[in-house]
C-alpha cells in the first residue's frame, strides 16, 4: 500500500494555478521531502492532502483513504505542524500540541 497517492492534482484559485497536474506516490515506510522555490505549490499540496483545500481536479489518497470522501478517518491518523510557529498563549503547551496534533 502507498501512504500517499496524488494523481493529476490541480488546484486553482481564480486565475492563479497553484498546483498543475501533480502526480506523486510515496510507498509505505518511505521518507520523502517536498522541496521547491517559493510559490511552487508545496503548501497548497500539503493543505489539499490535509483537507484544508479541495482539489480543482485530480485525486489524493492518504493510507489508502480518499481525501474527498474519507477526510474524517484521515484526520484521526495524521497531524499537521504549521510552517510558521503558531502558539495560542491562552492554551497550555499540552493544549497547543493536542490542537495541532
Amino acid at each position: 500500500m502507498n501512504d500517499i497517492e496524488i494523481n493529476s492534482l490541480t488546484k486553482r484559485f481564480k486565475d492563479k494555478t497553484a498546483v498543475d497536474n501533480l502526480t506523486l506516490t510515496v510507498a509505505e515506510g518511505e521518507l520523502f521531502g517536498l522541496l521547491g522555490p517559493n510559490g511552487a505549490g508545496k503548501t497548497v499540496t500539503i493543505n489539499t492532502l490535509c483537507g484544508i483545500f479541495e482539489p480543482t481536479s485530480g485525486s489524493t489518497k492518504l493510507c489508502g483513504l480518499d481525501t474527498k470522501i474519507q477526510m474524517n478517518k484521515i484526520r484521526e491518523i495524521i497531524g499537521l505542524c504549521p510552517q510558521e510557529p503558531a502558539f495560542y498563549t491562552y492554551l497550555t503547551g499540552r493544549e497547543n500540541i493536542e490542537l495541532f496534533g
